[in-house]
This record gives C-alpha cells, structure tokens and sequence, in this order.
C-alpha cells in the first residue's frame, strides 16, 4: 500500500467551516441554536451560574467551577443544554482527580437514549480518554470501574487485551455517532496492535487492521470540521490530532506510509492548536512531537525538540500540565516500559534542559 492511497487532510484550515453540519446532528430550528451559537455559548450569555464555572473552569478552580455547574443546571432551559451542563460536572469531577465519579456519569449520559447521539458519543469518548491520561492508582480505578457493567464488561471478558477492550468501547461510541476523537483512537488503537504483530501487513488479520486505521483517520478528519466549530468541543481537537499524529508514525514505522512528515503534520498542528486555545505550553502534545522527532531524525532536528521542550523547566511548573509531570514522574518511578522510558533519555540527551527538569521529578543520572 503505498502513501498516495491515505488521504490526509490538511486540518487547520477545516476549523473556519461551519454551519449545516450541525443542523443535521441535532435537527433544530436556526433560530435556537447554529454552529456558532451552540448550547454551550447560550449558556454563557444567559446562565449566569454557568458563565462563572466556565471562568472558575479556566483559572483552574474545579472545586467552584463544579458548584456553579450544579447551580446552573437548575436554570437550564431545555434538554440541550441539561445535557451539555452534565457532561460538565463530569469533566470537572474528573479534574478533581474524582476519578469514577466522572466514568460514572459519563456512562449515564451514553445510556440515556434521550439525551442526543453527539452528546451521548462524547461522554463514552471521555471515559475513553480517560485511559489515555492517567497512569498508576488513578488509571486502575478508571480501567475497573470502566468495565464493570454492561455492555462494557463484554469487551473484556473474552480474553481481549486492555488495548482491544478500548478499541471496542471507542468503537461503540463511533456507532452511537463517529466522533473525531474516537474515530482517531480506533486507528491509534489498531496501530497499535499492528505494531505487536509478526508480518503486519501482509496477513489477513493485518491487512484488515490497516484498513480500519485509515478509515479511523479519514472519519476524524471529517468530523474535525465540526469539532472546530463547536466552541465547547474544540479542547479536545489538539488530543485528535496529536494522536493521529502518532497513529501516522506507526504506519510510517510499518513501511504503509513512506513520509513521515505527513505524522509531523498533525503533530505540529496538535501544538499550534493547543497554542491557539491557549493552552499551557508545557503540554503532552509538545512532548509527543519532540519524541517523534528524537525517533525519526535524532540530532538532525535538535533545534525543533530543544524548541518545543523549552517549557519544561525548573521553576516553571505554571506552564505546565500537572496531568503530564505526573506521567514523567510514573514513568521512570514505575518503570512503565523500556520504551517509554527511552523516548524520553533520547530527549534529554539531546536537550540538557529537559534533562535537568527530568532529574529535578526523580530521574537519575545514570538513566542517561
């Protein structure tokens, strides 16, 4: 298969689409909601309670982010936005590190088949991610509450890997409606799996894995264009793109894609994006495009992974996700994995800086 037939699409300029597309998902008047006055955007300009969570949200604060959200689901005025205040209070309680709480709610929302497709698929997606984010006791409680009941507790109970159950789970919220996010984490998944196979692409098993990798990143790319419309929705855009990013470096790995500034591409902008959002810079995504770089061209692009790893730095932890020191501090504590664990010493040997932030959370200096 060679590059020619993956049609990548370039993402950013999607964003500026509007209109129709979210019309025909939720099948209301104009005159209520459009793409640019979303339920989330009303809430802003006429709940009160619901204008100060968004600010609490921001600055940080969940604790009073998640009260202002309870208040302002009482002045709620339909089921739009009732759905849209949920899916925050579970995003908040997930902040405060409430863990199943979140997977709890998330979880009510998909199985209440009044609430609408969208909003339904999105709640299923951020249990999902939630495997993505956390590591240690956080992510066993998530895993464990995740699949306890049906229909999720099917997923596993055939032998399937950890992996595999996720596949399916971001599968099951595709069919409920084929979100970006678990459209780029179908593919991420299946890459995966394809990277712990003998002879990948040329057995059945193989050629069918890969098959439905490009068809995960086709279907996020198309539904990126919604996603950037959607003020509410458009924080997670750079999680999609940064992971389709690693989802093209796996192809690229396999031989199935022969340039690898097509995976470049969505890391770069994953960065931008979170940029845009104004996001803090020491963030997952710069990390993640460093790695790549380290892994492709090593010291031949030195200067871009010095750049993008700038951020972090002793001193400057208020530029950076707490979610990702945490993950630096699992990884070499727990020995999470010699890969894991050797991605980021290549890192470090090439940027002193990140050397030194990664000695200051537990490293040793015989780790480099």
């Amino acid at each position: 298969m060679t590059t020619n037939r993956i049609w990548l699409f370039v993402v950013l300029p999607l964003f500026l689409i509007a209109g129709g597309v979210w019309y025909a998902i939720f099948n209301i008047s104009s005159e209520t909601y459009s793409a640019s006055q979303t339920p989330a955007s009303v809430l802003m300009k006429q709940n009160p309670e619901y204008a100060a969570a968004e600010k609490f949200r921001k600055e940080g604060k969940h604790d009073l982010a998640l009260a202002s959200y309870q208040k302002a689901l009482d002045a709620a005025e339909d089921d739009f936005q009732r759905a849209q205040i949920a899916l925050d209070i579970a995003r908040a309680m997930e902040q405060l590190g409430r863990y199943e709480e979140a997977v709890i709610r998330f979880k009510a929302i998909t199985a209440d088949t009044s609430n609408y497709a969208i909003t339904r698929a999105t709640a299923l997606s951020s249990v999902g991610l939630m495997y993505y984010t956390y590591s240690g006791a956080p992510l066993q409680a998530i895993v464990t509450e995740t699949f306890k009941d049906s229909p999720y507790s099917s997923f596993r109970n055939d032998g399937t890997s950890l992996g595999m159950a996720y596949i399916k789970l971001f599968e099951h919220a595709a069919s409920i409606y084929p979100l970006a996010l678990s459209e780029v984490f179908i593919a991420y998944g299946y890459s995966n799996e394809l990277l712990g196979m003998q002879n990948a692409t040329s057995t059945p098993q193989g050629k069918e894995y890969i098959a439905r990798v490009i068809q995960g990143l086709r279907a996020a790319d198309a539904d990126l264009a919604r996603m950037g419309s959607a003020v509410e929705e458009r924080p997670l855009i750079p999680e999609a793109l940064a992971r389709a990013g690693s989802t093209v470096d796996a192809l690229v790995t396999l031989g199935v894609v022969s340039n690898p500034e097509q995976a470049g591409a969505y890391f770069r902008d994953s960065v931008q994006y979170a940029a845009l959002l104004g996001d803090k810079p020491g963030n997952s995504y710069a990390l993640r495009y460093a790695s790549s770089l380290a892994n492709r061209y090593g010291d031949a692009r030195a200067e871009d992974i010095r750049s993008l790893l700038a951020p972090f730095r002793s001193g400057n932890e208020r530029n950076i996700h707490a979610v990702t020191t945490d993950y630096l501090r699992f990884v070499r504590a727990e020995g999470a994995s010699s890969a894991k664990v050797g991605q980021l010493t290549a890192l470090g040997k090439i940027d002193s800086g990140f050397k030194s932030y990664l000695l200051s959370l537990g490293w040793r200096p015989t780790d480099f």
